[in-house]
């Protein structure tokens, strides 16, 4: 779980910049306020920065040794984490996976085909196949030229059904709305 190490051996200009990501507005505000305590250990002076960057290095290490030695190894972000927002997280820890030396093609794999495979259910989903679940992903660029481009859709296809980037940027709209009127409400 490569973010969580990113976050916690992030400075308090990243703490801020990652509080401050639009995709919070889908974190409600219960939850947020449980991350104060966390936030205020993290923003300190007492906070040694030097010593979260040596274990998110040496963490940056061991995914690099371990995916050079053979390991599988799989992307996920352990969410509900303080400071993660579950779905977003996972394009961090793509782009943390090759920050640790895999090519965006095996970082991918391990996101998709790995993963469906670990859970056991690799005739299911994780690859594009005949009688597989049709899950899939279209993007502007190719993900392989640089693993951010995932991030880039045009728009997705969840079992089957096709829904545009508007599409679901709307279905976001609304959720973010929902959130908003409910931590309005809980005031």
């Amino acid at each position: 779980t490569l973010e969580m190490f990113r976050i916690y051996a992030a400075n308090s200009e990243e703490i801020k910049a990652i509080l401050n990501h639009p995709s919070m507005k889908y974190i409600p505000a219960q939850r947020r306020d449980s991350w104060n305590e966390l936030e205020s250990i993290l923003l300190s002076e007492q906070w040694d920065n030097k010593a979260r960057e040596r274990v998110f290095d040496v963490m940056f290490r061991m995914v690099k040794g371990l995916h050079e030695a053979g390991a599988r190894l799989i992307v996920g972000t352990d969410c509900p984490i303080p400071f993660e927002v579950p779905g977003f997280s996972l394009h961090g820890e793509l782009q943390n996976f090759v920050g640790a030396g895999l090519t965006p093609y095996a970082a991918i794999k391990a996101a998709t085909r790995d993963a469906a495979e670990f859970v056991g259910a690799l005739d299911e989903f994780g690859t594009v196949a005949v009688g597989r679940r049709a899950d899939l992903i279209l993007v502007e660029a190719n993900p392989l030229d640089d693993v951010a481009n995932i991030a880039k859709r045009v728009g997705v296809m969840v079992r089957g059904w096709w829904f545009s980037e508007s599409e679901l940027q709307e279905k976001l709209d609304l959720l973010a709305e929902k959130i908003a009127k409910k931590d309005s409400s809980d005031t």
